[in-house]
C-alpha cells in the first residue's frame, strides 16, 4: 500500500489526490483482505494509566479503558471504589474523588480479568508540548554531564510520547511511565524537566510530566478541531478540517455499509465533524491514508501525541512552539487561542493553566520585524485566563535557534505556575508595558511586574529603544525613573510612540531586580489593511480588517486621521467615485495604531490589441510540491481568475503552492525601470517576455531588484511565485522615470 506524503503536498492537494482516487481502491482491498476488528476479551488500560504514574492532586480523577462490551469494571484505589459498565464499542470510564499529595498507592482494575498498579503517587501533572526547543533534550542542552548525573528524583516521573501523525484521534501511544534518574533523563525534554524540577523542589510533592513534542512543527497540527472552530478568524481554517474530515468519512461509507461496527463509527465520526468536534476512537481497522495525517495538517499531532493522554487530569501544560510560524504575526494569538481553549474543551476542564515561552532571539535573516511582531501575539494572548509567559531575550543565541540554557526557561515557566496555581507571593515576570504619558519632548512608559525596581542587566545604559513623532522610529536615550522608564531624542521633539527591542537581533538589557527581562514592545497598535479595487471603472467595494481583535476599526472618507469619535467600520464599504480611506485600529485601552492610507481612483477602461482592459491582474493557481519555480505551461492550474493587484491572497491556500500572474503595466514616460520583487519563497518577473528579476529558490523573505529600457504604452508583465512551506510572502515594487518607488498598477482583460 503507498502511503502518501503529505509533506510534500499541500492540504488541498491532498483532499483531491488521496480522497478522490486512493480511499476508495484502499478500503475496496482493505475489505477485500477481509481485515476485521480484533475482538477485546481483557479489560484494558491506556499506557498512560499504569504503574509509576502520578495522577493530579485535588482534582476529580478521570480513569478510562477498554472491556467488552457490557462488562463491568471496578476500578479500586485509596479506599474508594468506582464502576462502570463498558458501552457497546467496549469504552467504559470512572471518575475517582480527588486525593492530596501523597504515595505510593496500589490501584485495582477488575472485570472479567484483574489488572494492579502499584507505585502509584499523587502530586502535580503537567503537559510539555510545541517544536524543538521543547523537544529539546536535557543532554544536548547546557551543563549536561552535570544535570544528567544530578537526575535522581524518584518522585518526578516521567512520559514521553513518540513522534506520530493521525487524521483520526489514536486510542493509545507506545510510552511508559518511568523514574527520573541519570539513565531516564538523558533524552527527556529539558524545559519540561527544569520546569518540573523546580516545583519538586519548591512544593516538595511528586511531579508528573507527560512530554510530547515534535521539532520543526506549527501550531496547527497541535490543535484540535473545537479549537478553531471556536475561534472566529480561523474560520477558513476551521472550514477546511470540517470537510476534509466529511469528504474522507464519505469515502469510506459506501464501502462499510455491510460492517456494522465500521458504519456505526463512520456516522458518529461524522457527525462530530459536520459539528467541529471531536471523532470518536474508531474500532481497529485498517484505515486508508488521511488527508489531515500529514506533517503540516491541522489536528494530525494532536490527534496522535495528545488525544491518548485525554482526559487524564492535569494542572495545566507549558508550551515553547512558534518558530515554525514566524510569518503569522498577530494572527498567532489567534492560532494561541484555539489551542488553549481547544484542549480545554477535549479536557473538559476551563482551569487547565497554559503557559508559554516567548521565543528567543534570532537571526532568522529577512524583516528584521517579524520575530517582534510574533513577540507581540505571544503577548497579547495572554489575555487568555490562566495563561502567563517567560521572557527570554537575555538567554538566547542569536547564532543557535535552539539556544542550550534551558534551565532557566523551565524555572520561569514555573515562577508563573506558583504564582497562579500554587499561590506564592514571588515575582514572576519580568516587566510588561502597561501604558504610556506624553511629557515635554519625552514619553514615559509604565510597566507591571517592576517588581523590586527597574535595572539594567549590565550597569550599562538601556538599549533598544526607539521613538517617533510623526516619521520614522530612531534610537532613544532612555532612563530608569523610579518604576517607569523616559525615553527622548533630540531629533524627535514631539514624540508620539515608543518601541522596545522590535528587532529579532534584539537582547536588551532592561529587567527588573528579580532578575526577569522586561518583554519587547510597542505602543502602537496594528494597522489595519485596506483592500478593495485600488483603480476601478464603475465601482469598488472597500474591505477593513486587522490581525488584532480586542478593539474597533475606525475610519474616514473625507481624507481626515481618523480619531476615537470617527466612524467605526462594521461592514463593507461601497465608492463609486475617486476616495481616500483611512483607517486606524483602537485597541479597548485607548492605544491607537499609525493610520493606513489608499487612494480609490475611478478610471475609464483601455483598449489594446484589439481587447478591452479593466484595471487588474489575471492569475492561475497551482498546487504542488517544488523546490524551484516550474515550468507553468506543463502544469494544469487548480484554479484561475482576477485580482485587482499583485497578492497571494485571492485563494485559500496551504503549504505547497504557485501563482502566475499576467497583465499590463502602463509606461507613460519612457525610460530605465527599477522592478523590485521580494518574496518568500521563490519568484520570477518578466517585462514583454524578458527576464528582469530572478528570487528563485526555497528562501526566508528575499528582495532582489532588476532595471530594464521601456518604450512608453502597456508593457506585458508576468510574475510567478511558489511557496514550499513554512512561510509565505509575496511584493512587487518598480520605479523609474518621474515615478517614486510604489505597488504596480497593472491592466488586464476583463473576460
Amino acid at each position: 500500500m503507498k502511503r502518501i506524503d503529505s509533506r510534500a503536498l499541500g492540504i488541498a492537494a491532498v483532499v483531491r489526490n488521496v480522497i478522490r482516487t486512493v480511499v476508495r481502491t484502499v478500503i475496496a482491498t482493505a475489505l477485500a483482505l477481509g481485515i476485521v476488528t480484533p475482538a477485546l476479551a481483557d479489560v484494558r488500560l491506556p499506557r498512560v494509566i499504569d504503574s509509576h504514574m502520578v495522577l493530579q492532586r485535588d482534582k476529580p480523577l478521570a480513569i478510562w479503558g477498554q472491556a467488552d462490551p457490557g462488562e463491568r469494571v471496578t476500578v479500586t484505589l485509596a479506599g474508594a471504589t468506582r464502576s462502570a459498565t463498558a458501552n457497546d464499542s467496549g469504552e467504559w470510564s470512572v471518575t475517582l474523588p480527588a486525593m492530596a499529595a501523597g504515595g505510593p498507592h496500589t490501584m485495582t482494575v477488575a472485570g472479567n480479568n484483574t489488572l494492579t498498579l502499584t507505585d502509584i503517587l499523587v502530586g502535580e501533572v503537567w503537559v510539555g508540548s510545541g517544536q524543538s526547543n521543547m523537544q529539546w533534550s536535557v543532554a544536548a542542552s547546557a551543563n549536561r554531564d552535570a544535570e544528567i548525573a544530578a537526575a535522581d528524583f524518584p518522585r518526578i516521573r516521567l512520559f514521553l510520547v513518540p513522534n506520530v501523525l493521525s487524521g483520526i484521534p489514536k486510542r493509545d501511544v507506545n510510552a511508559t511511565w518511568t523514574l527520573c534518574s541519570p539513565a531516564s533523563i538523558p533524552g527527556f525534554s529539558a524545559v519540561l524537566y527544569y520546569f518540573g524540577r523546580h516545583l519538586h523542589r519548591e512544593l516538595d510533592v511528586p511531579v508528573g510530566l507527560i512530554a510530547s513534542a515534535w521539532g520543526g512543527s506549527r501550531i496547527e497540527p497541535w490543535t484540535p478541531p473545537p479549537g478553531f472552530a471556536g475561534v472566529e478568524r480561523l474560520a477558513d481554517l476551521s472550514e477546511t478540517v470540517r470537510k476534509t474530515r466529511l469528504e474522507y468519512l464519505d469515502g469510506l461509507a459506501a464501502s462499510v455499509r455491510d460492517r456494522p461496527e465500521m458504519k456505526r463509527w463512520v456516522e458518529a465520526a461524522a457527525r462530530a465533524a459536520r459539528n467541529n468536534e471531536l471523532a470518536p476512537v474508531p474500532p481497529e481497522f485498517e484505515f486508508p491514508p488521511h488527508p489531515l495525517a500529514g506533517w503540516p495538517s491541522p489536528t494530525s499531532m494532536f490527534n496522535a501525541m495528545i488525544h491518548p493522554v485525554v482526559p487524564f487530569t492535569l494542572r495545566g501544560a507549558i508550551w515553547y512552539q512558534g518558530e515554525s510560524n514566524l510569518a503569522d504575526g498577530m494572527l498567532y494569538a489567534h492560532k494561541m487561542r484555539a489551542l488553549v481553549e481547544g484542549w480545554r474543551k477535549v479536557w473538559k476542564d476551563d482551569t487547565l493553566s497554559f503557559y508559554w515561552a516567548q521565543l528567543a532571539p534570532f537571526n532568522y535573516g529577512g524583516d528584521p520585524h517579524r520575530l517582534p511582531r510574533i513577540w507581540e501575539a505571544q503577548r497579547v494572548a495572554m489575555s487568555m485566563p490562566r495563561t502567563g509567559m517567560a521572557v527570554i531575550t537575555d538567554i538566547g543565541n542569536l547564532r543557535d535557534i535552539h539556544p542550550r540554557n534551558k534551565q532557566d526557561v523551565g524555572r520561569r515557566l514555573a515562577l508563573w505556575a506558583l504564582a497562579k496555581d500554587y499561590g506564592r507571593e514571588i515575582v514572576h515576570s519580568g516587566p510588561i508595558y502597561r501604558s504610556m504619558e506624553i511629557e515635554e519632548g519625552a514619553i514615559r512608559v509604565h510597566f507591571d511586574h517592576v517588581g523590586s525596581g527597574l535595572e539594567s542587566r549590565d550597569g550599562k545604559a538601556l538599549d533598544w529603544f526607539e521613538i517617533a513623532g510623526d516619521g520614522d522610529y530612531v534610537p532613544a536615550r532612555a532612563v530608569i525613573d523610579g518604576a517607569t522608564v523616559v525615553v527622548s531624542s533630540e531629533s524627535v521633539p514631539e514624540p508620539t510612540a515608543v518601541r522596545f527591542a522590535w528587532s529579532q537581533l534584539a537582547e536588551p538589557n532592561l529587567r527588573n531586580r528579580e532578575g526577569l527581562p522586561a518583554c519587547p514592545f510597542r505602543t502602537t497598535a496594528t494597522t489595519p489593511t485596506i483592500s478593495g479595487k485600488r483603480l476601478f471603472v464603475d465601482r469598488t467595494t472597500v474591505t477593513l480588517e486587522c490581525l488584532e481583535s480586542e478593539g474597533v476599526i475606525r475610519y474616514t472618507t473625507d481624507g481626515s486621521t481618523p480619531t476615537v469619535s470617527s466612524p467605526v467600520y462594521a461592514k463593507a464599504i461601497a465608492l463609486d467615485e475617486t476616495t481616500t480611506v483611512r483607517a486606524r485600529f483602537f485597541r479597548e485601552e485607548g492605544t491607537a495604531s499609525a493610520a493606513a492610507v489608499v487612494t480609490f481612483t475611478r478610471v475609464q477602461p483601455r483598449r489594446h490589441d484589439g481587447k478591452t482592459l479593466g484595471p487588474g491582474l489575471r492569475y492561475e493557481y497551482y498546487e504542488g510540491s517544488w523546490q524551484s519555480l516550474p515550468d507553468f505551461d506543463t502544469l494544469k492550474p487548480a484554479a484561475v481568475g482576477l485580482i485587482d493587484e499583485l497578492t497571494i491572497a485571492p485563494r485559500r491556500r496551504n503549504d505547497n503552492f504557485a501563482f502566475r500572474f499576467t497583465g499590463w503595466v502602463d509606461i507613460t514616460t519612457p525610460g530605465r525601470y527599477t522592478f523590485h520583487l521580494s518574496s518568500d519563497d521563490g519568484s520570477k518577473l518578466w517585462i514583454d517576455g524578458r527576464e528582469v528579476v530572478d528570487n528563485d529558490g526555497v528562501h526566508p523573505v528575499v528582495s532582489k531588484s532588476g532595471s530594464v529600457e521601456l518604450a512608453a504604452g502597456l508593457r506585458r508583465i508576468v510574475v510567478a511565485f511558489f511557496e514550499a512551506g513554512g512561510g509565505e510572502a509575496l511584493s512587487v515594487a518598480y520605479e523609474g522615470p518621474g515615478v517614486s518607488r510604489g505597488a504596480i498598477p497593472t491592466w488586464c482583460e476583463r473576460k
